[in-house]
């Protein structure tokens, strides 16, 4: 089972179970990855978000990467292999779950996330903008 403390979980890819993962020596290796043709971790999420579907393979191979050196290799031809995992889990649009997952996993560590205000509400007496606001003079 993936360890969601460290930024871990796992995916089901047709019958196979991967873990997925970030870390900092893949994003490190992505950039001399032959593969990546030069992109770097900062073009790979700018891809993502622009639904570049070469970057989201490139995404999944550095989450692979941890776990599974064997399907994210060193060789760039395993990039197709990456595309079919894809495909298992229902292309593009069956991966942007997992990618926001990951990401959010990965994003600030737990201790952090936890000092993180739940809520943006006005304390009492400050003005909000919702039909019981207060002015503020």
């Amino acid at each position: 089972m993936a360890n969601r403390q460290r930024g871990a979980f796992t995916i089901k890819a047709g019958k196979r179970r991967l873990t997925l993962r970030l870390t900092t020596n893949a994003v490190c290796e992505l950039e001399d990855f032959p593969g990546a043709n030069g992109r770097t971790w900062e073009q790979v999420l700018k891809g993502i978000d622009q639904s570049r579907l070469k970057d989201v393979r490139l995404f999944f191979w550095v989450a692979l990467r941890d776990a599974h050196p064997d399907i994210a290799s060193d060789d760039p031809a395993c990039l197709k292999s990456i595309g079919d995992l894809i495909d298992d889990m229902g292309g593009m649009m069956g991966i942007v779950k997992q990618v926001a997952t990951l990401v959010a996993l990965n994003a600030m560590p737990e201790d952090e996330a936890a000092e993180v205000p739940k809520t943006t509400r006005p304390q009492d007496g400050q003005a909000g903008t919702g039909d019981g606001s207060k002015p503020t003079h």
